[in-house]
């Protein structure tokens, strides 16, 4: 799984979409490390997922959608981001040092992505095991309905149904699996 500003990128299946789970070998098989936090090894039971930053990535983009991805994975498996978030760095020291790299380079912390997370699971609204609603379907919907009457309120100065647009537009990325903007 790599996430930037622009995308979230599926190379391996997690389970999330119609595809089954596929494992995913990210780190070295049978590492002490992994196996005692969490009672297994992480190949086999975790996913991969890779913040892309660089200078021609909007990091803060590429970390918001990094954010919500991962509530989004807490939040439908029922895991605490405290707990179940770890990064290359920690499960294998001597070899890795993502993701705290990826987000030095946008002036955070693993402890600030930890806190960010908690913080978006609070506001997520997924139904359980929900079929996402097709991404271009969202946007058809966004682009040709929402945002002319957003436009229009806005115009207008209702503030309040401004504001319901707004909210409209958002529960439909959530549908779709879009980030938020």
């Amino acid at each position: 799984m790599f996430i930037d500003d622009t995308k979230i990128l599926e190379i391996i299946p997690t389970g999330i979409g119609p595809d089954p789970a596929e494992k995913a070998w990210h780190v070295l098989y049978n590492v002490k490390t992994d196996n005692e936090r969490f009672g297994y090894d992480s190949n086999d039971a975790a996913l991969g997922i890779e913040l892309c930053y660089g200078s021609k990535i909007n990091f803060a983009e590429a970390y918001k959608r990094f954010v919500w991805y991962l509530a989004f994975c807490c939040d439908k498996w029922g895991k605490n981001p405290s707990t179940h978030i770890a990064s290359h760095k920690q499960l294998d020291p001597g070899r890795k040092l993502d993701c705290e790299q990826a987000l030095f380079a946008g002036n955070k912390t693993f402890k600030d992505l930890i806190i960010d997370v908690a913080a978006k699971m609070a506001t997520l609204i997924v139904a359980p095991d929900f079929t996402p609603l097709p991404a271009n379907i969202a946007q058809s919907l966004i682009d040709n309905y929402v945002s002319p009457a957003w436009f229009a309120s806005h115009e207008a100065g209702d503030l309040t149904a401004t504001k319901h647009y707004n909210n409209l537009a958002n529960y439909l990325r959530c549908a779709a699996g879009i980030p938020e903007e």
